[in-house]
């Protein structure tokens, strides 16, 4: 079996507390890093729940409808100037054709 090494950045007094509760249980951090993706390939994803606290929800939510509203206020406005989709296509088409020439210049193609 091949192996491969794994690196990620925490939180110094994290990475303690929790190195000390794994010795707790007899187990290292790399060991703890292998039941996570083995429980991870078995669950087909994480193997607990993530989710917002009640607070974060109802503000996104809040926030969400507040934009909802807005864009609606503004597409009812008469005054509101749109742009076609063709007209999109046509300007993203010539942003990404300049980054790519921009790219070769600095040898990045």
């Amino acid at each position: 079996m091949k192996e491969a090494i794994v690196r990620s950045r925490i939180d110094v007094s994290k990475k303690i507390e929790a190195e000390a509760i794994l010795s707790a249980l007899g187990l290292s951090t790399s060991d703890a890093i292998r039941l996570f993706i083995n429980q991870v390939i078995m669950e087909k994803g994480l193997p607990f729940q993530v989710k917002l606290s009640d607070e974060a929800s109802e503000a996104h939510d809040e926030w969400f409808r507040q934009q909802v509203e807005d864009a609606v206020r503004k597409a009812d406005d008469p005054k509101t100037v749109f742009t076609s989709h063709d007209e999109v296509v046509r300007r993203f088409t010539r942003k990404k054709e300049a980054l790519r020439s921009e790219r070769k210049k600095g040898g990045l193609a």
